[in-house]
């Protein structure tokens, strides 16, 4: 008799008033997924789901049991506890209803594998003949299942700098290290570098002596983001596993341009932009008075001021570019120098080759006359980093 879902089910059937031909014979547990001979690895999560059904709808699958067999052909009930525990649902197909059942079993150990002391795997599924003239009749269906525990030293280990920072339009070269060969010697199948979830690299068949690199030959701001390092490894020749290595990748900061100009009436706001690009941006924003000298800082340091409120410093565009507002522009405003300065530690020290140049015109509402306010912007980004200039 053929059984459902293949030829591996065991169907018992209890009955109290019919025989065996009276009652579907298609009840069965389909193959568990994932599919048999499952390599999980040592310490970390795994799952296995059963599936009870007969298509003619004649028998209800009611539970299913895990069961583990030891060497006496023992049978003994898998039962929950700090590491294992079961999720079922179910879903009518068709004329009958799936009952679906997973074994959850995380930091999984060696004990756990099918071929120790308390060996082989199966599910158990009772069900019950739907037909009320049959009465409680009790319908019972195992199928077998294995996986074994792959162990941590077999596994490659590979390393990248948690942190790579690249130099505009310098060639830059990020490396993987092969740290640990594993136990056996896997057979390394393929390395791939990824860009998020964007592929940029992949070789075949890499040399464990010197993993191949991945080379940036103009660095740019679509450069920067979450690098992976992916090696493809056959553990025992014949299981498929790929060890991963990530780093984040950052580009120090520059500007795009030195000077920059505008022209304003007056008692109008101005937007002034910094040029400074990079990633990850943090911006000082100051002002150098021409009369006394002194710096005065805007934003971008824990002593900043905010005295007046006619400044706002605001972000925009995909990489955080900062934009310094003015509002309301006054002829005392002239002589006025603003610098917004690369990496200065808050300093009040203004390195003026390491600064963007701004110059407001001003045109009086009166005379319609431009005057140059001799007003100095310079715009660099402040890193996290410890860079230098």
């Amino acid at each position: 008799m053929k059984a459902f879902f293949g030829t591996e089910v065991k169907l018992i059937v209890l009955l109290s008033a019919l025989s065996l031909s009276d009652v579907s014979a298609e009840f069965g547990i389909a193959k568990p997924f994932p599919p048999l001979d499952n390599y999980p690895v040592e310490l970390e999560s795994f799952e296995i789901t059963c599936i009870a059904y007969d298509p003619a709808g004649v028998v209800v699958p009611q539970k299913i049991e895990f069961i583990r067999t030891d060497i006496y052909d023992t049978d003994r009930v898998v039962m929950e506890n700090g590491r294992i525990e079961f999720t079922n649902r179910s879903a009518v197909v068709g004329n009958g209803t799936k009952l679906f059942v997973t074994l959850h079993i995380s930091n999984i150990t060696i004990a756990d594998d099918s071929q120790q002391k308390l060996g082989t795997y199966k599910c158990k599924a009772y069900g019950v003949v739907g037909n009320s003239t049959v009465g409680n009749s009790t319908v019972v269906a195992a199928r077998g299942f294995s996986f074994n525990v792959l162990r941590r030293h077999e596994i490659p280990r590979l390393a990248l700098p948690s942190e790579f920072v690249l130099q505009r339009g310098q060639k830059a070269v990020i490396k993987s290290n092969l740290t640990y060969r594993g136990s056996g010697a896997p057979l390394l199948t393929k390395l791939s570098w990824f860009n998020g979830d964007k592929l940029l690299k992949t070789q075949e068949d890499p040399s464990a002596e010197a993993l191949p690199a991945f080379v940036i030959q103009n660095p740019g701001l679509e450069d920067v983001g979450n690098y992976r390092c992916v090696l493809g490894v056959m553990l025992r020749r014949l299981v498929a596993y790929n060890v991963t290595a990530e780093t984040t990748v950052k580009i120090a900061p520059w500007l795009e341009k030195n000077e920059g100009s505008k022209v304003v009436n007056e008692g109008q706001s101005v937007e002034l932009e910094c040029s400074a690009r990079g990633v990850a941006l943090i911006v000082e924003w100051k002002i150098e008075r021409k009369t006394d000298k002194t710096v005065k800082t805007i934003s971008g340091c824990f002593n900043a001021s905010s005295s007046d409120s006619r400044y706002k410093i605001s972000t925009k565009g995909s990489h955080g570019q900062s934009v310094m507002s003015i509002k309301n522009v006054k002829i005392a405003d002239t002589g006025n120098y603003y610098y917004c300065c690369l990496p200065s530690k808050c300093s009040n020290i203004i390195k003026k080759h390491r600064c963007q140049k701004f110059t407001l015109l001003l045109e009086s509402a009166g005379a319609k006359t431009k005057a140059s306010l001799s007003v100095l912007l310079g715009v660099v980004a402040f890193f996290a980093l410890g860079l230098n200039f």
